[in-house]
């Protein structure tokens, strides 16, 4: 039997936009046309919208039950702040572009590249200035003699603005800073 759509019923998962015209059904699915049971002409219904045709050709094989990692908040300590950086670890939902600070051992889980995680999220990690100058130090001739906290992760996170754009909305370039001269 074949069918009519005026729209807002299913997406065409080839051309991934808003299918309008005739359909019928194969096997209990829906596709494009009179009688062509062919995987390129296949509709998916349009309440699940775009974005569920893009995750499910992540195919997963375990990602929809799948939690955020952990939060973690780093803690410097004197040491730390004597040798003036520390190292933080972020990741990032890729689908709901939740960002998150979490530990090393976190980090290099969804780091590697041979697991089905990847799919779903990114990691980066950031050498972060705690301590020394707020701003840069420039002598005379416009030479930084001394780095400030400020430019200095500011210049980190410019690193990693294509794979995590909206990290300097969440972390103040000041965070966990000690001032000194």
């Amino acid at each position: 039997m074949v069918y009519s759509t005026t729209g807002s019923e299913f997406i065409s998962t080839t051309t991934k936009k808003e299918y309008v015209g005739l359909y019928h059904y194969f096997k209990g699915r829906p596709y494009e046309g009179i009688d062509n049971p062919d995987p390129s002409t296949r509709l998916d219904d349009f309440q699940f919208g775009v974005e569920a045709i893009n995750f499910k050709e992540l195919k997963p094989r375990f990602g929809q039950h799948l939690s955020d990692p952990q939060s973690f908040r780093p803690k410097p300590s004197q040491k730390d702040y004597a040798n003036s950086i520390i190292t933080r670890y972020f990741v990032k939902n890729l689908h709901t572009a939740v960002i998150l600070e979490v530990e090393e051992p976190t980090y290099k889980a969804y780091k590697k590249k041979n697991i089905t995680l990847k799919h779903m999220y990114a990691a980066i990690k950031l050498v972060w200035k705690i301590s020394g100058p707020l701003h840069d130090v420039i002598d005379s001739r416009g030479t930084i003699t001394s780095t400030g906290i400020i430019e200095t992760n500011q210049r980190t996170m410019a690193l990693h603005k294509a794979k995590f754009p909206e990290l300097p909305l969440i972390l103040p370039v000041d965070d966990l800073a000690k001032i000194t001269s």
